[in-house]
């Protein structure tokens, strides 16, 4: 999929998180391949570490063992279990698996280890294919959601972004398969999902829900752009070739689908699923083919009231000028000013934190001029590439704000 500006994040972030789902990927497929008795294992990730950095090491003995250490912490780990694999091997006149050396150490020298957690990678990655894909459509399954979900909430806290869940569910499927048989529906499927593949970006995770059900988690999506993917999603259906298409109840193949949003909607998976099938029940029941967002008029930033002085400036003007905020967001402001600003104007704020250690620097662009003549003028402000350390704190503060309960209306 190309770029859609559906992001939250800075690209510079957006790649860091895409890096990290790789690295994910190529960690698993090294080791799947890889003779974990070889001397020459070392040079083969190394070559990895030189393409990725340190991170490799965490990613490597999590893989192994499921625990987890800090990419130092997991780098001097992972060279005295070298160590006592080569001790190994020389006493014993014989090539030692890496496993071997590392059940070793972390059970006799560390005691960290349980015994069951020491993972055959290849045999892993082949039950993992055969329970995580759906046999049908080749789209991951439930069992799949339930595991990735959670991780992608995780990366959303690192990077102080949102993710977005959409539950889809095809329009009078039983109608058609009722007209056409079940061989007919399969096919459906089948299309709907390369429609899914064909339409997502490369660190979006399409799932078969069940039966005519299918979800995308997307990364670093507010509410908006998960709408602009259902729209794009709804346009490639229509277009794709489906027998008999204009003999459905709306004359078209079409999806009802409901979105619910990580962190403004809850922060539990299971409840941010829970919430999108409702919104999706919402669309169905409101005359299908159509896209429901929960809380369909709440944002996807929580806004608080706060009063936080600042000052901006604008594109080409060395001036500065102050302003207060009315309401904050992680996305947006709601300020006013003694200065006129046209709308669609570029300009940087800074903001002066509470704890007086902080100021907030982030540019930023005039949305709309709240009615009034009289000064002190209004105007809506959409934050625009926020820093991750400067996003985050932007966040602990709505979040501080939000347990005072100063939530605005």
């Amino acid at each position: 999929m190309k770029d859609s500006g559906t992001s939250d994040i800075s690209k510079s972030d957006l790649s860091a998180w895409l890096k990290d789902q790789q690295i994910d990927v190529v960690m698993r497929e090294f080791l799947s391949k890889e003779n974990l008795s070889d001397e020459h294992f070392e040079q083969r990730f190394s070559k990895i570490r030189a393409s990725f950095g340190d991170i490799v090491y965490s990613k490597l003995v999590h893989l192994l063992c499921h625990l987890s250490f800090t990419p130092e912490a997991a780098k001097n780990h992972l060279d005295a279990i070298l160590r006592l694999r080569a001790d190994m091997g020389e006493r014993l006149i014989n090539p030692v698996d890496l496993r071997v050396a590392l059940m070793h150490y972390f059970l006799d020298e560390e005691e960290q280890l349980d015994r069951h957690k020491v993972v055959d990678i290849q045999f892993f990655d082949q039950i993992q294919e055969s329970i995580l894909k759906d046999d049908l459509t080749g789209l991951f399954n439930f069992r799949y959601l339930k595991t990735q979900l959670p991780q992608e909430l995780h990366r959303a806290k690192r990077y102080g972004a949102t993710v977005s869940v959409m539950i889809f569910d095809i329009d009078d499927f039983k109608f058609y398969n009722d007209q056409h048989g079940h061989m007919a529906g399969n096919e459906v499927l089948k299309t709907f999902a390369e429609v899914l593949q064909q339409t997502t970006r490369a660190m979006d995770s399409a799932v078969r829900y069940g039966g005519e059900e299918f979800v995308l988690i997307l990364p670093a999506t507010r509410k908006e752009g998960a709408v602009l993917v259902y729209e794009r999603i709804q346009q490639a259906l229509f277009e794709a070739s489906i027998e008999h298409a204009a003999m459905q109840p709306l004359g078209v193949f079409s999806t009802s689908a409901g979105v619910a949003t990580f962190p403004s909607d809850t922060d539990d998976p299971d409840k941010l699923l829970e919430h999108a099938d409702a919104a999706m029940y919402m669309a169905k029941n409101t005359g299908k083919n159509k896209c429901h967002c929960y809380g369909q008029n709440r944002r996807s930033s929580l806004r608080v009231r706060s009063k936080l002085d600042g000052y901006f400036t604008l594109a080409g003007d060395t001036n500065r000028y102050e302003l207060m905020t009315v309401d904050v967001s992680e996305s947006g402001l709601l300020i006013e000013t003694a200065h006129d600003i046209p709308v669609g104007a570029l300009m940087d704020i800074h903001l002066h934190m509470p704890d007086g250690m902080h100021e907030l620097p982030f540019p930023a662009r005039v949305l709309r001029h709240k009615p009034g003549s009289e000064k002190p003028f209004s105007f809506a402000l959409q934050l625009i590439e926020i820093p991750t350390q400067d996003r985050l704190r932007l966040q602990d503060f709505v979040r501080q704000c939000v347990d005072h309960g100063d939530v605005a209306d």
